[in-house]
């Protein structure tokens, strides 16, 4: 009996405080908004959550908008099963804040929230 095994690429490596380009595509969408007038400031990957010994968050993006601040997570392709407890859980303890998750699902379609807290 012959196994066939399927090649699972690894994960690529994450540069801290460089965007992938699906940030880049969410950055450029925010900074549209800037400039419209619906948001006040956004940045990059600007504040850590201390979320449990040893354990820390930084969501994406912190969106400030007339009336909250916000923190949004933004996804490519596949999400993995960490990072949505990671988001959960950093939303549970810091619910002073809106939480926001971001897939792009294509071109024609664009951003979808996937998740809100």
């Amino acid at each position: 009996m012959t196994y066939k095994y399927r090649k699972i690429k690894p994960r690529a490596r994450r540069v801290a405080g460089v965007m992938n380009k699906t940030e880049a595509a969410y950055a450029a969408m925010l900074e549209a908004q800037k400039k419209a007038g619906r948001i006040q400031d956004w940045k990059y990957e600007s504040v850590t959550f201390k979320i449990a010994p040893d354990t820390r968050y930084t969501p994406d993006f912190m969106v400030v908008t007339d009336s909250e601040v916000q923190f949004h997570e933004v996804k490519g392709g596949l999400i993995r099963d960490d990072a949505v407890l990671k988001y959960k859980l950093t939303a549970e303890i810091f619910p002073q804040f809106k939480w926001e998750m971001w897939q792009l699902k294509n071109q024609k379609t664009g951003w979808v929230k996937i998740r809100e807290l």
